[in-house]
């Protein structure tokens, strides 16, 4: 089983080095999906909403935790993206949560292709 430390009780938004100098507490988080971008870049989906490289990196610019809503639809559409697509579609997707909570898949992917200018 793979697994990889998370942070327990942080701000999700927060930077890593922000939550490594407040002292956070770590706990083991286990990894739910592994699927590939359209480059053929690595991208692993954990419990605690992280979206990481198979090398544990984060989408540049993001902090690389997502709400389950987005995760779970960035799981069964990932493969539609390169790897630096990824920032931004994580940021439109983050978007419309806070518009729409209750979209569904379809309106992610649509929000984003049209966002990437895509359609």
């Amino acid at each position: 089983m793979f697994e990889r430390h998370s942070v327990v009780g942080k701000d999700s938004s927060m930077r890593i080095s922000e939550i490594v100098r407040q002292g956070a507490k770590w706990d083991k988080a286990e990894q739910i999906a592994r699927r590939k971008t359209s480059d053929g870049k690595t991208v692993i989906f954990w419990e605690d909403g992280s979206v990481t490289s198979g090398m544990g990196g984060v989408p540049h610019g993001t902090s690389g935790v997502v709400p389950k809503p987005i995760q779970n639809w960035l799981m069964g559409d990932v493969e539609l993206y390169d790897w630096d697509e990824l920032p931004k579609v994580i940021q439109f997707a983050r978007k419309l949560y806070k518009t729409k909570p209750s979209a569904i898949p379809g309106d992610y992917r649509a929000y984003v292709s049209k966002g990437l200018g895509k359609m």
